[in-house]
């Protein structure tokens, strides 16, 4: 008779961080600012230059210190993106928003900080 134990401890322990992401991104979805339409609502006052993808992908922000805080990116374009952080960080104003499923890695601009969302510029 053969032994699954280690087997279904890793299957159940890999549920379980599974579970807890997609009750987070579900959290965050819900309040990422959707009208009833499914359109996006900007943050932002001012016009922007590209259109954002909403996206919920996990990222990592290192700023100029080297401390890194996870993310989810919530929406992004060609210029800029919106972030949302676990809690509220004091961000240094440049850092580097990172994204290993992609492999997208680029130097940012903190434009603005509502509690654990940041909105990024992304430098040219």
């Amino acid at each position: 008779m053969l032994n699954f134990g280690i087997l279904g401890r890793q299957t159940k322990v890999a549920k379980s961080k599974s579970t807890r992401l997609d009750a987070r991104l579900s959290s965050l979805s819900k309040t990422s600012g959707r009208s009833s339409a499914g359109v996006t609502k900007s943050k932002s006052k001012t016009p922007r230059g590209k259109e954002r993808q909403l996206t919920f992908r996990i990222g990592v922000i290192i700023c100029d210190s080297q401390a890194s805080y996870p993310c989810v990116v919530k929406d992004i374009s060609e210029t800029g993106a919106r972030v949302a952080l676990e809690g509220e960080y004091a961000l240094s104003p440049r850092i580097t928003l990172r994204i290993d499923q992609s492999g997208f890695k680029k130097q940012a601009h903190v434009v603005w900080q509502d509690g654990g969302e940041i909105g990024l510029c992304f430098e040219e």
